[in-house]
């Protein structure tokens, strides 16, 4: 199922991207939007924990500390699929929210 929804989520910003005919930067972000961010990027945080922690190196995504970001965000995987489907409608608008998302993480 993890899967399945990192598939669908680099999908839509990857279609998102190449579809996208105007400036994502004209769009003033809801704080809806800011949250998605936060939450995107500290998924990334998560997945790059989980890099550095891997052995045999085979890497294999952590589902508990997704599911830990998740419920920090008071999220399941469900409503996070729910999310990722609603901005992959609004392509231009996803893709502000992964800039502001990437703005996030380098700032950690």
């Amino acid at each position: 199922m993890r899967s399945v929804l990192t598939g669908l989520f680099v999908t839509a910003l990857f279609f998102a991207a190449c579809s996208s005919p105007s400036s994502p930067m004209e769009y003033t972000l809801t704080s809806a939007d800011s949250s998605f961010a936060e939450l995107m990027a500290d998924l990334h945080g998560a997945d790059i924990q989980a890099l550095e922690a891997m052995e045999d190196r085979v890497f294999l995504p952590d589902h508990s500390r997704q599911d830990s970001v998740l419920a920090a965000f008071e999220l399941t995987s469900a409503t996070y699929a729910e999310l990722v489907e609603t901005y992959a409608k609004d392509p231009d608008r996803l893709v502000a929210v992964y800039n502001r998302a990437l703005d996030v993480a380098s700032g950690r």
